[in-house]
């Protein structure tokens, strides 16, 4: 359909270098760039990080992120924001698909265009880091303890 994925890649937001062993609850950014070889208009950029088995963990999706639609006409480039990375160490892999709103058509579908390796990170205090054990992600930020009163009195 006239759309080519030229590149994508995991950076260090600070250094602007690539990586491909990314730290958990580190910053990353992921950049994908495209080419349109026609113009398309009204489309968006759907990244899905799928698991070792194929299961999709997440999706990153232009509207999603702040960009209602883009017109792509020649090369573009989408860089998505990922702070504080919280799937936990593994294998995971990234497919792109590139979708007009409205519209059925896929203008692109690719799997696994690139494949990433989450390291292991102790978080705060602990003694562990986490691992395969834990699941796939976390999803709490802290916690707080009362002790000796009745929480809410």
């Amino acid at each position: 359909h006239g759309m080519e994925l030229c590149d994508v890649f995991f950076q260090n937001p600070q250094t602007g270098c690539r990586t491909d062993a990314l730290v958990f609850d580190r910053d990353y950014e992921l950049v994908v760039l495209l080419n349109a070889h026609r113009p398309i208009t009204n489309g968006g950029v759907i990244v899905q990080v799928a698991d070792e088995i194929g299961s999709r963990i997440s999706s990153l999706c232009t509207p999603e992120e702040g960009i209602p639609s883009i017109d792509f006409d020649g090369p573009v480039e989408v860089t998505f924001t990922i702070p504080r990375l919280q799937l936990f160490p593994g294998k995971y892999a990234v497919n792109v698909v590139i979708r007009r709103f409205g519209d059925t058509t896929v203008y692109l579908d690719l799997e696994a265009v690139l494949v990433f390796e989450v390291m292991a990170e102790p978080v705060r205090q602990s003694a562990h880091s986490y691992g395969h054990a834990h699941g796939i992600v976390r999803i709490a930020d802290g916690a707080r303890l009362h002790c000796g009163v009745p929480a809410g009195v």
